[in-house]
């Protein structure tokens, strides 16, 4: 699935995530928004720790939204975040991964990507769990997290 464009918004209660990868799927997203879901489980977008899929954010923003676990979710898959990409002033309440949180996966972040103003007690910006690789070039920035 491509999103270009497209203002994810709104989404609460038990299934108000804002995006969910599931069966090895690929989800692209290029320019919109991904703002102010509620989900009382992992991730505005989520890469489910049984799909193997794969998140590629070139631009665009995932801001505004409450889970337990990261603004971004990545379990057993790949997230790739360059270009304009941001996420910021997510809130997690469970304490770990406020802008990303992937366990068991690969994370990659360049180009003028930015995380920032995430809200947790701990891994504000990123947080990696359990044979995960994270690497960050570019002009990429983690910032102002609490």
């Amino acid at each position: 699935m491509t999103l270009d464009g497209i203002f994810i918004t709104h989404r609460n209660g038990e299934f108000g995530r804002g995006v969910a990868v599931n069966s090895g799927g690929t989800l692209v997203m290029n320019s919109g928004v991904i703002a102010n879901n509620a989900y009382d489980g992992n991730g505005g977008v989520c890469v489910d720790i049984y799909s193997s899929g794969t998140f590629l954010l070139s631009g665009g923003e995932i801001v505004n939204n409450t889970a337990t676990y990261g603004g971004v979710y990545v379990a057993n898959g790949s997230f790739k975040m360059s270009g304009d990409a941001v996420i910021a002033n997510n809130t997690v309440t469970s304490g770990h991964g406020g802008g990303v949180y992937a366990v068991a996966s690969s994370f990659e972040m360049c180009g003028n990507a930015v995380i920032a103003n995430n809200k947790t007690s701990m891994g504000g910006g990123v947080s990696v769990y359990a044979f995960c690789t994270f690497v960050m070039s570019g002009n990429a920035v983690i910032a102002g997290y609490c």
